[in-house]
């Protein structure tokens, strides 16, 4: 944009960094919702119970009624981390970690390349 005494003014993107007055960024990268999903989950794979109550302090704390069954399965985890973490950017890596997909019948995960699998043992299919 040019001023009218014919200096430009400059703007820079500053979504992501601390501003010059000392706020801090207004993006959460995680927050203890997410902590506690991630916990939940743990449990639910490893099958030791008491993650029913990590999931209802989150919907608590969002005005959302108690879950009353006696310990989440993987599928209801991914339900919750659905609606806690909606608009995070983190729907395709849970597709591909629960290997399921929210649109029945369509591309559901960002497919990894065979070259990227050769480079790193870790991943499996």
């Amino acid at each position: 944009v040019r001023k009218t005494n014919g200096s430009f003014v400059y703007y820079r993107q500053a979504k992501y960094i601390q501003m010059t007055d000392g706020q801090k960024s207004p993006f959460v990268f995680m927050d203890w919702q997410e902590n506690s999903l991630m916990k939940a989950e743990i449990m639910a794979r490893q099958n030791t119970g008491g993650n029913m109550a990590l999931v209802n302090e989150i919907r608590k704390s969002r005005g959302m009624t108690t879950l009353v069954t006696k310990d989440l399965s993987l599928d209801e985890i991914y339900v919750e981390r659905d609606k806690e973490l909606f608009l995070r950017g983190v729907r395709l890596l849970d597709e591909r970690r629960f290997n399921k997909s929210h649109i029945a019948g369509m591309w559901f995960y960002i497919p990894i390349s065979q070259n990227e699998i050769d480079k790193n043992p870790n991943l499996t299919l």
